[in-house]
């Protein structure tokens, strides 16, 4: 092989060498782009995510607060209840201890 051989051998391998590497570079490039988007949408998707998170917790905090309200309405509805029992049974009593003293009264 004659040097002037040699060298031409030598200058195809650096033009192959930095035919590749500036393939690469373009690969590596489209995909530095590919992962930035890929990020940014991650990034979108993460705020998207935290935004219902808040919006749910909310909803559970206003959710929390009816279920409270309604618990109080049926515990005074139930406490109404009790005592309109407690006055009906004791009018019962009372009823019934009438019937009986007119009963007696009838038989003696």
């Amino acid at each position: 092989m004659t040097p002037d051989e040699f060298f031409q051998k030598i200058e195809n391998s650096i033009n192959t060498l930095a035919g590749h590497l500036a393939h690469f570079e373009e690969r590596e490039e489209a995909q530095r782009i590919r992962h930035d988007k890929e990020m940014a949408d991650i990034r979108e998707l993460q705020n998207a995510f935290a935004a219902g998170m808040i919006r749910l917790q909310e909803m559970q905090a206003k959710t929390d607060r009816r279920l409270d309200d309604s618990k109080q309405e049926w515990e005074a509805g139930m406490k109404q209840l009790r005592e309109a029992q407690r006055i009906t049974e004791e009018k019962l009593h009372a009823l019934i201890e009438t019937v009986d003293q007119i009963i007696r009264r009838k038989s003696e």
